[in-house]
């Protein structure tokens, strides 16, 4: 074997490498290059994270009240009696966690939950977090 043959192989080997890593990443472990994100503090002390029927992310404070946290432009917690049965994000939506790599919250975790969600042609796993200081990371 030739000495430009061997530099094809090694320029090939690698690139075949990173093809299949990116792959694997992207498709079949993704979340290795999210970060966590502080999401608005609650108005009160939150004690639980729920996700509602919809997949909506519910806030349950020490009093028993509870908050409903909506994604968008004015990504605000507001009081509510009962789930308005909103998705948080996404159509369709249902609690669990999959193959995901995300990388721990940033301190000490009280209360996690998590949702697949599938938005037309796109999806996305949700991973809401209540830390011990009462801020509330996604």
């Amino acid at each position: 074997m030739g000495k430009t043959a061997k530099v094809f192989l090694v320029i090939g080997s690698v690139w075949i490498f990173i093809v299949c890593g990116c792959g694997y990443f992207s498709l079949i472990q993704p979340g290795i290059g999210t970060r966590w994100k502080q999401e608005p503090t609650p108005p009160e002390r939150v004690s639980l994270l729920k996700l509602g029927d919809a997949g909506e992310i519910i806030a349950e404070t020490t009093n028993g009240n509870l908050y409903e946290f909506n994604y968008g432009s004015n990504s605000l917690w507001k009081k509510v009696t009962q789930p308005s049965e909103v998705a948080a994000i996404g159509m369709d939506c249902s609690p669990g966690h999959t193959n995901y790599i995300v990388l721990p919250p940033p301190e000490n975790v009280v209360s996690l939950v998590s949702e697949n969600c599938v938005y037309m042609e796109s999806a996305y796993h949700l991973r809401v977090a209540l830390l011990e200081n009462g801020e509330v990371w996604s």
